[in-house]
């Protein structure tokens, strides 16, 4: 978010990524234009003769939808939501699952549970058709938060003590594993300085994942988890400006233990190379769902 000291008057615009909210006057007064991604030559472009902008902030916004597919009832959500089954409020809609949803500015965490409980998932912009895109468990989301942290400069020191006692390790870049920097498995504090971080009970950033943002951690319920068990992290990234990036790649290999032929991927394969058979894979990003059969 920015505030200005006086209103700039701007001739032309450039959005990269997300949806911005640009208001006439500053402190956020007035109504203001939406911007989506892409180029607006003029004012006129983006709605109003007038160029004076004396504030903008990204818009923080997803939309929920009932079935997969982005079908059924659908909820345009712009604030963290306790219960997406039952809301707070009478004039939102009550759905009865999240089958799909569109991510369309902002960073998220989605929960399995009401209240912010239960596996976690980080939603980044773009589209989740169905539970396996955003690499669920199973099929229930039913709480939301919006990530409200700035993701520069990443830090966070772990403690094999409760309380922030003894020796801490500060960790500025993705860990495959702990155990590199002399850090035991078991960590029951965290304090994380700067950024927004994914950390994993199991190495190579797989199995249970805890969306942690600046603050502290005196122990392990603090973070969501059930037990002390932190194998991996790895920091959420900001590419340019404002386009979230989270690291998402995959490693086959045509032998176990990691030995043979491998392929590296980043995005979804319709189909593997026809005579490559994978008999192991490394994780180091994201989550990864694979299929016996093509498409």
């Amino acid at each position: 978010s920015q505030g200005l000291e006086k209103p700039l008057q701007v001739a032309s615009a450039t959005v990269s990524a997300g949806l911005w909210l640009l208001y006439p006057k500053p402190l956020f007064e007035d109504t203001p234009y939406i911007l989506e991604p892409g180029e607006y030559p003029t004012s006129e472009a983006w709605g109003t003769s007038d160029p004076s902008v004396g504030s903008l902030k990204p818009m923080r916004l997803a939309v929920v939808y009932e079935a997969p597919g982005f079908q059924g009832r659908s909820w345009e959500v712009s604030r963290d939501i306790y219960n997406l089954q039952q809301p707070e409020d009478s004039q939102s809609p009550h759905l009865a699952s999240v089958g799909s949803l569109r991510v369309l500015g902002g960073c998220w965490v989605g929960y399995e549970k009401e209240g912010f409980r239960g596996h976690q998932y980080l939603l980044e912009e773009g589209e989740y058709p169905d539970w396996s895109h955003w690499g669920g468990y199973d099929e229930l989301l039913t709480s939301l938060r919006v990530i409200r942290t700035d993701f520069g400069d990443p830090a966070v020191v772990l403690f094999e003590a409760m309380d922030f006692e003894g020796h801490g390790v500060e960790v500025s870049k993705a860990l495959p594993d702990v155990e590199l920097v002399q850090h035991g498995p078991s960590t029951q504090a965290i304090h994380v300085l700067s950024g927004v971080w994914v950390a994993y009970q199991e190495v190579g950033f797989s199995g249970e994942q805890y969306v942690l943002e600046k603050g502290v951690y005196r122990n392990c319920e603090d973070w969501g988890a059930g037990n002390s068990a932190l194998a991996s992290l790895q920091p959420v990234l900001q590419v340019g400006e404002h386009d979230l990036h989270f690291v998402s790649k995959i490693q086959l290999f045509s032998r176990p233990d990691f030995l043979g032929e491998h392929f590296s991927f980043e995005d979804d394969q319709v189909a593997l190379p026809a005579s490559f058979r994978p008999q192991s894979c490394r994780v180091h990003g994201g989550s990864w769902i694979l299929f016996d059969e093509k498409n």
